[in-house]
């Protein structure tokens, strides 16, 4: 992942992230930091321990914590030279370029490039690349999120951008490598993972008796049902926390039936 700080603010601006620091402003100014960290962020969600990492690695709702704390904000851009689609070999790779804003001044703080392409062995068993493009996408742009955090908010000393395991998506999987899904069937069909944005209930009869089904909105827009009450039930509780669920489904063209969900 390539990271590069792009520019400071001056030290005129009162506050500003990057005036020049006595050891004073400095030591406060990271006090502060981990005050923000230990009070408002929270293991297994906003960051965690990846395996062979010294420090707690930060995943994206962290990193947007820390922007926010920070006062800043994020653009995320294609770079469209770096993108490559190539349906006969199988191949996609997608890089994004994250650029963090001083919102007051407008001053781009640091950059971070983000790349996933399809080679990387957790999306390596996929034969066709299509089915994982959104996946590819996503997780460039986490991965350039995350990256820009860290330089903009001097975060480094705290955190890594080593990923989560088994981390094949978009959105930040904090679940730990202890979570087991809430079906013991094994998964099915494509899987994706995110923190519903919404989640529905509606309830009927028919032929069989009354029924009850669950809609979950990922952030993209996309819906899944199930009328499995033990599914639904763990997506309204993960929706409430605003922890991400893993779930696997099959796609009739017309619908997307959850099959395994993991909270």
């Amino acid at each position: 992942m390539e990271t590069k700080e792009v520019a400071t603010l001056p030290k005129s601006e009162p506050g500003a992230l990057y005036e020049t620091q006595s050891v004073e402003y400095a030591s406060r100014q990271l006090a502060q930091l981990q005050a923000f960290v230990k009070a408002n962020m929270k293991e297994g969600r906003d960051f965690g321990i990846v395996p062979g990492c010294k420090k707690p690695s930060l995943w994206k709702p962290g990193a947007e914590k820390l922007l926010n704390f920070n006062g800043l904000s994020v653009i995320l851009d294609p770079v469209t030279a770096q993108t490559i689609v190539d349906f006969k070999s199988n191949f996609l790779s997608y890089t994004y370029r994250a650029s963090v804003i001083n919102p007051r001044t407008g001053a781009v703080l640091a950059t971070c490039d983000g790349n996933c392409n399809s080679a990387e062995s957790k999306y390596a068993y996929e034969k066709d690349a299509r089915k994982i493009m959104n996946t590819l996408v996503k997780m460039s742009q986490k991965r350039a999120l995350v990256g820009a955090a860290l330089i903009a908010c001097r975060a480094s000393d705290n955190f890594t951008d080593a990923e989560e395991p088994q981390d094949d998506v978009s959105e930040s999987s904090p679940a730990k490598d202890t979570a087991k899904p809430t079906k013991s069937a094994e998964p099915s069909g494509d899987s994706v993972t995110f923190i519903p944005k919404q989640v529905t209930t509606k309830e009927g009869s028919g032929a069989k008796g009354p029924w009850k089904k669950y809609g979950v909105l990922s952030p993209e827009g996309d819906w899944y049902g199930t009328f499995d009450s033990e599914l639904g039930e763990a997506a309204l509780q993960a929706k409430e926390k605003g922890a991400p669920v893993t779930l696997t489904f099959s796609d009739d063209g017309k619908f997307k039936t959850i099959k395994t969900l993991t909270a």
